[in-house]
C-alpha cells in the first residue's frame, strides 16, 4: 500500500485541495449522492465526492505487474481485498476488510462501511469508518499512518436542495497540529456550480511567512458522462481535474496542479509558473462465463515530465 506522504513542512501547500485527497484514500470509495441526487436534482454533491472519484483513477493506476483476490462472505457482511503488486523497484501487498451493513430509508438504502487496510511495510492500519446519519446528512471518520504518526480525518456533510455545506478536521494526535475546513458550494445552473473552502491551521511551530488560513475558489462543471473542477488559490495558485466514465469499463482522469511565486524583493519583478499534470486511464475486462477471472490494464503519461508507465494486472 503506498502511502501519501505529506511533510509537516509542507502541509500548508497542498491543502486548498489537499483535505479531500488525503481522505481518500482512507475514505470509502461508495457513491453516498445517488439518492440525494434523485430527490434533489440541482444538489452540486460534493467537492471531495468528484476528487475521490477523479483520484480513484490517477491512484488506482500502477506500473508493473498486480494480483488481486477477491471473497465476499455474505453470512457476515465481510469483503476481503488482497493486493500483491510486483514494480520495478518495489513488492508490496496490502489486505482490505471491509465490513458493509445497509438500512433502507425513503430514498433508499444507505450503507454503513467499516474499512480496515493492513500492510506488511506499514506498522500501523488504516481504518475507516462511514455512515449516512440521515437523507441528507453524511460522516465519515478515519484513521490512519502518515510517516509512521497516526493521523485522523472526520468530515461532515450536509445536502441541500441546491447546495452542500462541508465540514474538514485533520489532527495528529501526538502533534498539536490541526487543520479545519469549511466549504459551500452551490448550483448555478444544472451543470454550473461555484463555491468556496476556508482553511484553518494551527501549528505549534510555525514557519516563517507560513500562513494560517486562506480561502479557495471553486467552479465545477458537470456534462452528461464527465466532470470538471477549478480551483484558485492566491497563496497556492491553481489546480484543475477532469473526471470522465467513457462506458463502465473504462475511465480517465486528468489532473493539473500549478503554483506561482512572485519574489518579495528585488526592483526587478518576475514570476515563476510551474504546471504538473498527469493522465491516468484504466481498462478492466472481465472473463465471460463462468471464469472468475477479470484482467486490467493501467497507462499514464505526464505531459510535463514526459514519463509513461504501464501496467497489467489479474484479478479473482
Amino acid at each position: 500500500m503506498v502511502v501519501n506522504s505529506i511533510n509537516r513542512n509542507d502541509k500548508q501547500q497542498s491543502l486548498h485541495y489537499g483535505l479531500p485527497r488525503i481522505s481518500h484514500k482512507y475514505m470509502p470509495n461508495i457513491s453516498r449522492e445517488v439518492h440525494v441526487m434523485e430527490t434533489v436534482p440541482l444538489n452540486p454533491g460534493t467537492l471531495s465526492n468528484f476528487h475521490k472519484d477523479c483520484l480513484t483513477c490517477i491512484e488506482n493506476g500502477f506500473t508493473g505487474v498486480r494480483f488481486t483476490l477477491n471473497k465476499f462472505i455474505p453470512s457476515s457482511s465481510i469483503k476481503l481485498n488482497n493486493k500483491i503488486r510486483v514494480g520495478i523497484a518495489q513488492i508490496d501487498s496490502e489486505l482490505i476488510t471491509k465490513y458493509i451493513t445497509t438500512r433502507r430509508t425513503r430514498l433508499g438504502e444507505h450503507s454503513i462501511l467499516v474499512e480496515a487496510v493492513t500492510n506488511f511495510i506499514v506498522p500501523w492500519p488504516s481504518i475507516s469508518i462511514s455512515q449516512a446519519l440521515d437523507d441528507f446528512l453524511y460522516m465519515s471518520v478515519a484513521c490512519s499512518p502518515q510517516d509512521n504518526i497516526p493521523k485522523a480525518d472526520v468530515e461532515l456533510e450536509y445536502y441541500g436542495r441546491t447546495g452542500t455545506l462541508a465540514f474538514k478536521y485533520t489532527g495528529w494526535p501526538s502533534y498539536p497540529d490541526t487543520i479545519y475546513s469549511t466549504s459551500y458550494l452551490r448550483s448555478i445552473t444544472q451543470k454550473l456550480a461555484l463555491g468556496s473552502q476556508l482553511t484553518f491551521r494551527y501549528f505549534a511551530l510555525p514557519e516563517p511567512n507560513q500562513k494560517l488560513f486562506d480561502i479557495t475558489y471553486y467552479a465545477q462543471y458537470k456534462g452528461s458522462a464527465y466532470t470538471a473542477c477549478f480551483d484558485f488559490c492566491k497563496s497556492n495558485g491553481y489546480h484543475f481535474s477532469y473526471f470522465r466514465n467513457i462506458d463502465k469499463y473504462l475511465a480517465c482522469a486528468v489532473d493539473i496542479a500549478g503554483s506561482r511565486k512572485i519574489p518579495k524583493y528585488g526592483s526587478v519583478i518576475t514570476g515563476h509558473l510551474t504546471s504538473d499534470g498527469a493522465v491516468t486511464c484504466l481498462f478492466k475486462k472481465r472473463f465471460t462465463g463462468d471464469f472468475p477471472i477479470s484482467v486490467t490494464l493501467s497507462g499514464s503519461y505526464n505531459f510535463f515530465a514526459g514519463e509513461c508507465g504501464f501496467g497489467i494486472g489479474l484479478c479473482a
